[in-house]
Order: structure tokens, then sequence, then C-alpha cells
């Protein structure tokens, strides 16, 4: 991921307060990059399957009533977030999942941004782990915005922090938070966990001329200002964490709901507490 410039933003939301903070988010990610932006919403359509077909037609009845609803309330909702930036809004049916996936094609999203509920880590929609199953099965990347914490729009990120994989190798966390960083006009501060158990840690001065080298190369000669910390533990990089106006941007390792960013379960439940936006890549398919 060399140049990181969405065009289209899909935000999933759910009309509570964690889905607002992604709304405004997504806006003013949207106006920066000059990104058209969709919010939608999923009214759930399960039918027993021991329904009758007049019950079944009630039900449908019903359900168009319902959604008539949701989209009164979706477009009041979206409205005090918009600012400069256009939003349309759509009310699908449906599996959370599959609907959103279909949406995210119908749409060609290039981006999806969520709000995470601290608890679940869900999106309100009583699915665990959605966004990220979503990230997965769609490949796009996720913008996951936390329910609680410092936000930094509408002037966006005002530090970028890339957060690599195992081992600190350069790769496409790297690349896209250059671009965001080089984009936004924000420091890039590059963060490299310390080495597995059992591993050899990698060589400090190796591994920054490595990073040095990859970011000048993307920046074409202007570079966002840097700094460099190898061999991180847990504790660090929340404490890195914690300047308001950060995002974090990271590869996930492994796909599938339960496995979010790293294969160190300290790493997994500090990552996943942080109160800062997160820019996840989707990781290879496992």
């Amino acid at each position: 991921m060399k140049d990181f410039h969405p065009q289209q933003l899909l935000a999933g939301v759910d009309l509570t307060p964690a889905s607002n903070r992604a709304l405004a988010a997504a806006a003013a990610w949207a106006r920066h990059y000059q990104a058209r932006l969709a919010a939608v919403l999923v009214a759930r359509s399960d039918t027993p399957w021991e329904f009758t077909a007049g019950q079944i037609a009630a039900v449908r009845t019903e359900g168009r009533s319902e959604r008539d609803s949701l989209r009164r309330r979706l477009e009041h909702f979206v409205q005090p977030a918009g600012g400069a930036a256009e939003i349309a809004a759509e009310v699908v049916e449906g599996h959370p999942e599959t609907a959103l996936a279909e949406a995210a094609a119908r749409w060609q999203a290039e981006l999806l941004v969520f709000g995470l509920h601290r608890r679940s880590q869900t999106s309100g929609l009583g699915v665990e782990g959605l966004p990220f199953e979503l990230m997965h099965r769609t490949r796009l990347p996720l913008l996951a915005v936390p329910e609680a914490g410092p936000l930094a729009e509408p002037a966006g990120p005002r530090r970028v922090l890339a957060f690599l994989r195992s081992g600190g190798e350069p790769g496409r966390a790297l690349d896209a938070a250059t671009a965001i960083a080089q984009s936004w006009g924000a420091p890039l501060a590059i963060l490299a966990p310390c080495a597995a158990s059992g591993a050899a840690a990698p060589d400090a001065a190796h591994w920054e001329r490595q990073c040095l080298d990859r970011v000048a190369a993307l920046s074409g000669g202007g570079e966002p200002r840097i700094s460099l910390r190898p061999n991180l533990r847990p504790e660090d990089v929340a404490q890195a964490a914690r300047a308001p106006g950060s995002l974090l941007v990271l590869e996930s390792e492994r796909a599938g709901r339960h496995h979010w960013f790293h294969p160190e379960p300290a790493w997994e439940t500090m990552l996943r507490a942080l109160p800062i936006p997160a820019l996840l890549l989707p990781g290879a398919p496992g």
C-alpha cells in the first residue's frame, strides 16, 4: 500500500454514540481526501423457518414500515456529522456481515469505518468482532474508532504511529502510515515490538536504516518528521499512544474475528484497549 488516498468511504452505523463518533471521524477523512462517504445501517430481517406464507407477508409489510422509520432516523443521525462532507445514507437488510460486505462492493468502498464498543469490540450490531471479520472478508482497510477517548477531528491525526509486525520488518503498515503522515502534515513515529519469546532481536542500526530508506523512497524527498523506537514492550506502546490526536496504523497478523492484531496475548490485550483510532490493514488469510 504505497499510496493511501481513499475516494469512497463506508461507515457502518447503528445509531449509538460509538457509531456517531466513527461517523464524525469518517466525515473528517472524507473532507480531507475529497472522498465520498456512505453511512450504512443494517436492519435485521431474520424470519423463522416455520412461518406460514401469511405470516411472512405480514413480517415483510411490518419490515417495510420499520425500514422507512430507520431511514428517517438515519438521515437525521448523519446530518450533524456531515459538515462540508456529503453523506449518503442507506438502510440494508440481512445478516450484518453479509449485508455490509455487499454494501461495500456496491459502493466500491476503499475504506471501512466503524465505532468500537470498549467491552465487546463489536459495532453494536450484535456480532462479535464484526468490523474485523468484515475487514478480512472484503480485504479493505478499517478505521476503528474507540467509543471513548480523544478524537482529532476536524483537523485529523496530529501524530501517526506505524506499528510494525513481529520482527519489525518495514511493510504495508509503514507504507500506509507514511502516506497518511505526509498527507496530513503529521509527524511519524515508527514503533517495533520486542522480539517474540526465543527469537533474536533485530539489529537496531540495520532496522533504522531499512525504515528510513523505505520512508524516503515513498516520500519522494518530502518525508515527514520521523522518530524510531525499536524493541518496545506492550506498556511502552500504550504510553506512546496516549498522546491526543494520535492514529495507530498496523497490519493484522492473522485473519478472523478472534485474532485481531498480534500473536502474543499481551500485545493483543494492550492493542484492543488503546483509546485512540487505529487504521487496520488486513493480513494474509490464515
